[in-house]
């Protein structure tokens, strides 16, 4: 039963579940639904594995353990259908909709909370787990419409296909100084530009040869007929929105600015969070679904 699982479709059910015990119960509660679930599910597909009630096993949000014992304990062996859960799992915990802390502004969360609770699987796969592209390397295909037969999560579109770039891993250890790398999560696009970009690069995408003394109030992701550059930018972006049927807002973001940074930042969910139960990397967070798989405290 397990290979036929749709893990994009179980993990827009958890979310729904899980916003339902929020409003019920708060968001540590909601947080822990989701792991309990995942835990569940992985127990489950294991060779006489059973589907527990609660989670057994270290607590949620207890400090991961030390590096000698997650060397000791690999991680459980998936079905292929559920590779990708645990990931979603730590996804939406440290999501805008279920994440703690006090950096998310309650109108902000209302409005994410109200997003998730209406989409589709396939629009809440990013919602949960964003795509994040290197804008300042494209490949040569990446902006530029897609052959027919482009495998589906090679291109997106409507009218017209638009082949993707590679996706990068959502943690800091990605990014570059000397780059620049958007996020989309099918509501709206971050823009983080690094401090030492190529003012080539700058030039191409935003009008601007340099960031210095620079009001990211009047810049602007330039229009398709600025450079080729940024017509295959601005093509990616509208083959998103086109297949979302949605209008991207997009925010640009500095490398450095203390106020505009944590929104970039707080969808690298690969990386810990400054929250308590999210302050755990994806590797610290397998090696503690495998320790409550195997019932071990």
């Amino acid at each position: 039963v397990t290979n036929s699982v749709d893990v994009d479709c179980l993990s827009n059910i958890m979310a729904r579940q899980a916003l339902d015990v929020a409003l019920k119960s708060g968001l540590e509660a909601a947080r822990h639904k989701l792991q309990t679930a995942c835990v569940d599910m992985v127990r489950g597909s294991q060779p006489g594995g059973q589907m527990a009630p609660g989670m057994h096993g270290q607590p949620y949000g207890q400090p991961p353990m030390g590096a000698a014992q997650q060397q000791q304990q690999a991680p459980p062996a998936l079905p292929e259908a559920l590779q990708l859960l645990p990931l979603y799992t730590m996804a939406l915990q440290k999501s805008i909709v279920f994440r703690g802390g006090i950096d998310i502004r309650p109108d902000d969360r209302a409005y994410a909370m109200m997003r998730l609770n209406t989409m589709p699987a396939g629009e809440s796969r990013y919602f949960i787990y964003p795509r994040m592209f290197a804008l300042h390397n494209l490949p040569d295909g990446a902006g530029l419409p897609a052959a027919d037969d482009a495998p589906e999560e090679q291109a997106v579109g409507k009218s017209m296909r638009v082949t993707l770039p590679p996706m990068q891993n959502l943690s800091a250890d990605r990014l570059q100084s000397d780059g620049v790398f958007m996020l989309e999560n099918s509501l709206e696009c971050v823009v983080w530009i690094g401090r030492a970009a190529s003012p080539q690069v700058l030039q191409a995408l935003f009008g601007i040869p340099s960031l210095d003394e620079v009001d990211f109030n009047t810049v602007a992701l330039l229009e398709q007929n600025g450079s080729d550059l940024a017509a295959r930018v601005r093509r990616l972006v509208t083959a998103l929105e086109e297949e979302r049927n949605v209008s991207l807002q997009i925010h640009l973001v500095r490398e450095g600015d203390q106020n505009a940074e944590p929104r970039f930042f707080r969808y690298l969910v690969e990386d810990r969070a400054a929250f308590n139960g999210g302050s755990y990397s994806y590797h610290e967070y397998m090696s503690q679904i495998n320790r409550s798989t195997k019932g071990m405290y």
